[in-house]
């Protein structure tokens, strides 16, 4: 973790052995972050995990290969590549939907959600 001078002020670890893929930090400080074993976790600025989202939920699979995270308002969105979606959460890891491509995503202030579609070389709202 670097300050707004690009000064090193920490190393965050999770207990996971796997490749971490993306992270996304909220408004709080917490970071959301994916790694390889198909787990999104919610860390705090010290590393302690404070939450980590199922990859199974009421017995569906609702995460197989996520990659891309990005938090906004009260919703975390998750670009798996395996699925060839998009998967909403809540914050708390409640499986909310699954719409859309699973490219590289932006939300903008209001709350209108890009999506780079690889398939097709596009980019899609939302």
């Amino acid at each position: 973790m670097y300050d707004r001078d690009l000064n090193f002020v920490r190393h965050i670890s999770t207990t996971s052995k796997t490749t971490l893929r993306h992270m996304c930090p909220d408004p709080h400080g917490n970071l959301y972050v994916s790694n390889a074993d198909k787990t999104i976790f919610v860390l705090n600025m010290k590393g302690n995990i404070l939450n980590t989202f199922n990859r199974v939920q009421n017995k569906v699979t609702v995460l197989e290969a996520p990659w891309m995270v990005h938090v906004f308002c009260r919703y975390v969105y998750v670009a798996d590549v395996n699925l060839k979606k998009t998967v909403v959460f809540t914050k708390d890891g409640k499986y909310i939907t699954t719409f859309g491509c699973y490219g590289p995503l932006r939300i903008n202030n209001n709350g209108v959600v890009f999506s780079c579609d690889f398939f097709s070389d596009c980019v899609n709202i939302y």
